[in-house]
């Protein structure tokens, strides 16, 4: 039995270095700037200061674990992805900025059946772009840039959980990642209360009634990197002393009883993390632990210990999906 079968790959664009051409009816795209485009004896020439072109897409694609291979035949979505969740059946609800996927209209979420079609009973429209999705039998909490900030909706419905609807405040007040443990639900972002009560980039909350607990986390410095195993948190955090230095910390918190597992000291840009069985991976840029440099760590998630092992990449890492032999990464290449 195979851990797992797909991955759902988030496609970014950075405006500032790319600029995109999509001819969709011959399923091809080129990135680069200061292309031209001309057509000759049944040919299309491009030219410009591109360095690749493959098939088109879409702002998100599913790719087998095993092969990297484009799955065929899922619609395409007119742009970013920012999150998925699957629903454990072989479909995928998604997360982003996009308007239309295949063809047909969605607002910022929809629901792919495992059958890659879009499904055209979960029609719900997002005010806001989406960050975060997680799910919970038939309840889709949701996170992102919107008033509410996040909400839960019922996918048979298509309509908002009543009652359910923390209050999020703060000068910007998204929400960047949601990840559920059973019926607590953790949320991280831009925001300073929740409830009335100050909750400083991090927030637990009961999934089904929306209440705020009393358990608390030191500042979040990146407040959209977050794994849990069991009920226990991991995350980057810091702190800044009286001399107005910073200090970094990598922690793991038992979120249930507040008990703060270990906290190592480290430097440089955590981007990511990963846990499977007895590996806790943390991927970044330029990564100290214990006067050891690299982008991506090994540590014991129950001491906080580094192990040995270690892949020496010369590439800053961001993403990370890790299955029994394989670690998954990602990395923005600005060469394409």
């Amino acid at each position: 039995m195979r851990f797992i079968n797909f991955i759902f790959l988030f496609f970014f664009l950075s405006s500032c270095v790319f600029s995109q051409l999509v001819r969709e009816n011959i399923d091809v795209i080129h990135r680069g700037s200061g292309s031209t485009v001309s057509v000759a004896e049944g040919k299309i020439v491009l030219t410009g200061s591109f360095r690749g072109i493959g098939k088109y897409a879409g702002g998100g694609a599913i790719v087998d674990a095993d092969s990297g291979l484009l799955q065929p035949g899922w619609p395409k979505v007119n742009s970013e992805v920012y999150c998925a969740v699957s629903d454990k059946k072989g479909g995928w609800y998604i997360g982003g900025i996009f308007t239309n996927v295949g063809g047909i209209k969605r607002t910022k979420v929809a629901y792919l059946n495992p059958d890659k079609t879009l499904n055209t009973t979960f029609t719900y429209e997002a005010s806001g772009d989406i960050n975060a999705l997680a799910l919970s039998g038939d309840t889709l909490y949701i996170g992102g840039y919107f008033p509410e900030r996040m909400i839960a909706v019922n996918v048979k419905t298509n309509k908002r959980v009543t009652g359910w609807s923390p209050a999020f405040t703060g000068d910007y007040k998204y929400v960047q990642n949601i990840v559920l443990f059973d019926t607590i639900l953790c949320a991280t972002g831009e925001f300073e209360t929740v409830n009335g009560v100050a909750r400083n980039h991090f927030a637990i909350l009961n999934a089904k009634t929306g209440a705020l607990s009393s358990v608390t986390q030191d500042d979040i410095a990146f407040p959209y990197r977050v794994r849990f195993k069991d009920s226990v948190m991991f995350t980057n955090v810091y702190s800044v002393d009286s001399l107005g230095k910073e200090h970094r910390f990598m922690t793991a918190k038992n979120i249930v009883n507040g008990k703060m597992l270990w906290k190592i000291p480290y430097s440089g840009n955590i981007y990511g993390y990963s846990l499977f069985d007895s590996a806790f991976y943390v991927t970044g840029e330029k990564l100290l632990f214990n006067d050891t440099l690299r982008n991506i760590f090994t540590l014991d998630p129950l001491t906080g210990i580094v192990n040995p092992w270690s892949v020496h990449n010369a590439r800053s890492c961001s993403r990370t999906v890790v299955t029994p032999n394989v670690l998954y990464c990602s990395y923005y290449d600005s060469t394409f």
